[in-house]
């Protein structure tokens, strides 16, 4: 019995040593959205966070407006977003546009709120 225990005990502490080490081990990224997003985008969002989560992120979703200086980010938005005025080009109605700067941060832009929500499921996808 007592050797019973002693292997319960170990196992437990061993698998609280590496599930502590898996969550060390996540690789930060951020996603970031426009304050006054709309709820089609947010749900875009949702999706492609636990997209990210599943493959091993730790995920950070936030409302700004402005993009991160720093870290790994995504931004999903529309083009009109005065964030991606000067970085985004148009598409047709529900259409949208992924692509990086930077080379760790990508953009997904939106024609519209359809279009951004298009986008971060076309994006979880691909993860």
């Amino acid at each position: 019995m007592e050797l019973r225990n002693r292997l319960r005990c170990v196992f437990v502490i061993s698998l609280l040593a590496c599930s502590s080490f898996c969550i060390a081990q996540a690789k930060p990224i951020s996603i970031v959205i426009s304050p006054s997003s709309s709820p089609r985008i947010e749900f875009g969002v949702s999706k492609l966070s636990k997209a990210l989560s599943e493959a091993g992120f730790a995920v950070k979703i936030s409302k700004q407006h402005n993009l991160p200086n720093g870290g790994s980010w995504i931004y999903a938005g529309i083009s009109s977003d005065p964030v991606l005025k000067e970085k985004s080009s148009r598409s047709s109605k529900e259409g949208f546009n992924i692509y990086s700067i930077k080379e760790r941060n990508i953009i997904i832009a939106g024609a519209d709120a359809s279009g951004a929500l298009y986008g971060c499921m076309e994006l979880a996808d691909r993860i």
